[in-house]
């Protein structure tokens, strides 16, 4: 009899390491298939929100270009100029402001707006990358001079026919209309995307909306040092913890620029997920 019973024992106590075992195996297993699942649909994801960002960016790239191909096709009257300025603004909803400085630290500006006299338009950021890369570029995001919106710029310097800077021509792009773009694209209304520029700012974020007067908001003060290693310009990824909900970032540095565009899933986006 007791060795019947001991018998039952051991059966019993068999049933549940292989019932145990097999739980945790097939655990196991399908928390591999989620964050496999993750990691392939963010990569996707940002992909694809790079090549729609990276084209929309070309477009208005291709604006400023124009414009410096006009300035520095003839010897053109300041009236001319600003004429031909204010017709791209009209036409180009994206740019809040688009205008020439010139070498001699004289802006024209289709916005209307006037520089302060002791203004010195050939240090502003625009003016000095676009000079010094000699080439299309865009800056980070800044406050711009009439101090009432952030903004980046897309700038393009001009030259004469001896290869001589006459000046550079900038458009201002507010960034609530970059956050407008790639926030529409958050996949499923799940997880989000997100930009930040090589100075640690973040451009484009669900949760953030900069109004008149706002300050950027810096990547590790929002989420501490457990993306710092956006700052670098290479693709990867990254498991990320956001309000405790594990998932993973894929991250791209955006075509053209000095930022970083990135998306979030959590594995909580997959029904069969463990956790959910």
């Amino acid at each position: 009899m007791h060795k019947l019973v001991r018998n039952i024992y051991i059966f019993a106590a068999i049933t549940v390491i292989i019932f145990i075992s097999s739980w945790y195996w097939q655990y196991h297993q399908t928390s591999r298939r989620v964050e496999d699942s993750a990691r392939q649909l963010a990569e996707m994801s940002v992909c694809s929100l790079n090549r729609d960002v990276s084209m929309h960016l070309s477009q208005q790239a291709a604006v400023i270009g124009a414009a410096a191909t006009f300035i520095s096709s003839r010897n053109w009257e300041n009236e001319d100029i600003l004429a031909y300025l204010s017709a791209l603004l009209a036409d180009n909803e994206s740019f809040v402001s688009i205008y020439y400085g010139t070498s001699a630290n004289q802006m024209i500006n289709a916005s209307g707006w006037q520089p302060p006299e002791d203004f010195n338009l050939r240090e502003r950021p625009w003016y000095q990358k676009a000079s010094i890369e000699k080439n299309t570029v865009f800056t980070e995001a800044f406050l711009n001079a009439s101090r009432d919106r952030l903004v980046f710029t897309i700038a393009c310097p001009v030259y004469s026919g001896n290869n001589q800077l006459l000046g550079v021509v900038g458009g201002d792009v507010d960034i609530n209309s970059i956050a407008a773009l790639i926030n529409k694209r958050n996949p499923e209304n799940e997880g989000f995307s997100f930009l930040v520029d090589s100075k640690g700012n973040m451009m484009a974020h669900p949760e953030i909306s900069y109004q008149p007067g706002s300050t950027l908001v810096d990547v590790e003060e929002y989420y501490g040092d457990m993306i710092s290693q956006l700052s670098v310009t290479t693709s990867g990824e990254t498991v990320f913890p956001p309000a405790e909900v594990e998932g993973y970032i894929a991250y791209h540095p955006l075509e053209g620029t000095d930022w970083q565009l990135g998306t979030y899933i959590p594995l909580s986006f997959f029904p069969e997920f463990p956790g959910t």
